[in-house]
């Protein structure tokens, strides 16, 4: 069974990769929306899109939970506002139950959102 390869495009900096996501973006998808950044560096995309889109954005604080099988693998992440998103894939893959996957959704936030 042949192996699929992805190719992966880097940029040579930030500039560059806003230039690409502004040639592939649409702009009637930002009418009405509000853009959220997930990270520090997110903040520059966010703000750029704010500016030349006009439209309000924020940032939306998130951590991420990782598999204790392989700590590389992202099962899941949980907002400040305590929303959350578990990538099923892995859940089954790694054969977790509910009550771990929603026991650490819930040490992460006490632990990592909350201070």
């Amino acid at each position: 069974m042949g192996k699929l390869r992805r190719e992966v495009k880097r940029f040579k900096n930030r500039e560059e990769a806003y230039q690409r996501t502004i040639e592939e973006l649409d702009p009637k998808l930002l009418e009405g929306a509000l853009i959220l950044s997930l990270s520090d560096d997110g903040d520059y995309y966010a703000q750029r899109l704010s500016q030349q889109f006009r439209v309000p954005w924020d940032q939306l604080i998130l951590e991420r939970i990782y598999s204790h099988i392989n700590p590389e693998t992202i099962l899941g992440a949980i907002t400040e506002t305590r929303d959350y998103l578990i990538v099923e894939e892995f859940r089954e893959a790694f054969e977790l139950s509910d009550d771990y996957l929603y026991s650490k959704l819930e040490e992460t936030y006490e632990e990592r959102i909350l201070p």
